[in-house]
């Protein structure tokens, strides 16, 4: 059903929380290896595989037992495994024990499969995950918790003052592309930081406006003036400034049915087309990375030749309209996801 709309798709095995455990979900999966395996090498051979699997869990009581698991996970063929360095039944007060990672990186390296692991669990910077990747030799780190209260940790030099530099301008934004209010209230509703630029006082008032507000209109005085599509703008322009990046078409985010309305849009989109059709190269300009998405159906009803970037749909803000979703037949495997319906 999603195999479109997505690049990857995670197992989580980490949650203790009882609204997942109780049934059978999240880390109560940590205790049932061989329903949790199953569910891995499913979707590993229900995909293609330009769409990742991944899984992520919790450590278990013994070094022993946790390799024993991981072993048998990176055996279901997974892209990447994430390791939260806590038990079940540890919270997030308690330390992250990352030193026990390292132990495991060097246990998959061997293994040879090429799975990535990355370790989550007390990393809450880009100084944070150079220090872990440096202790535990893991390929990336994750950041949960620390990246919902301030979006910006990623960056060598994040904002300290969230409130009073970014809750203002992610409402515009939020208004401006038209993003659901109940989407952006609560998001804006997690941000905090170390209210440098304006006092705990202001703070405090504004995360209880935000909090009573139905809508954007209710919180016009902390976004502003409503002035979203400037702050759109420097993004972009950020974004393009980045060295090797392609310019990128802004209409086609605030647009509908762009290939309609916008004749160079509809001219790119007609280049790839004909290109899918004829065979021949797509430039580099208008081809759609390898990696966006799964192909479309209706091409995989072909044979199947060399992988190339033809197979790969064209992007939905290009064509107008949204590539069909294959349907698995119910008198067939899992395979079946990787074959389609004649009309």
């Amino acid at each position: 059903m999603v195999m479109q709309d997505v690049s990857g798709i995670d197992l989580n095995c980490g949650c203790p929380k009882p609204f997942s455990t109780h049934s059978g979900m999240g880390a109560a999966l940590l205790s049932n290896p061989d329903l949790l395996c199953s569910i891995l090498v499913a979707l590993r051979t229900a995909l293609p595989p330009e769409i990742s699997v991944s899984a992520k869990i919790r450590l278990l009581p013994t070094q022993e037992e946790t390799l024993k698991l991981v072993e048998r996970i990176v055996n279901t063929g997974v892209n990447c495994l994430t390791v939260h360095c806590r038990t079940r039944n540890m919270r997030p007060r308690e330390r992250a024990l990352i030193n026990r990672l390292k132990e495991i990186v060097e246990f998959v390296e061997k293994m040879g499969k090429g799975t990535a692991v990355i370790e989550n669990g007390d990393c809450l910077s880009y100084e944070d995950s150079k220090r872990i990747r440096a202790i535990t030799g893991a390929h990336s780190t994750m950041i949960a918790t620390a990246a919902e209260a301030n979006p910006t940790v990623f960056s060598p030099t994040p904002l300290a003052d969230v409130e009073s530099t970014l809750v203002p301008s992610y409402l515009r934004l939020g208004k401006y592309l038209d993003n659901h209010w109940s989407s952006t209230k609560f998001c804006a509703a997690q941000f905090n930081g170390a209210h440098i630029i304006g006092t705990k006082a202001d703070t405090t008032a504004m995360h209880q406006q935000l909090a009573k507000a139905k809508g954007y209109d209710d919180v016009a005085s902390v976004a502003g003036q409503w002035v979203g599509e400037q702050d759109f703008a420097e993004i972009v322009q950020a974004i393009e400034s980045r060295e090797g990046r392609r310019p990128i078409i802004v209409e086609a985010f605030r647009t509908p049915n762009l290939a309609a309305s916008t004749p160079s849009v509809v001219v790119e989109a007609e280049k790839v087309e004909n290109a899918m059709a004829d065979g021949s190269d797509v430039d580099d300009t208008v081809k759609t990375p390898q990696n966006s998405h799964s192909p479309d159906p209706s091409v995989l009803c072909a044979p199947l030749g060399p992988a190339n970037d033809l197979r790969v749909p064209i992007p939905a803000f290009i064509s107008g309209q949204d590539a069909p979703t294959p349907t698995p037949s119910q008198n067939t495997e899992v395979s079946s996801f990787t074959t389609c319906k004649q009309d």
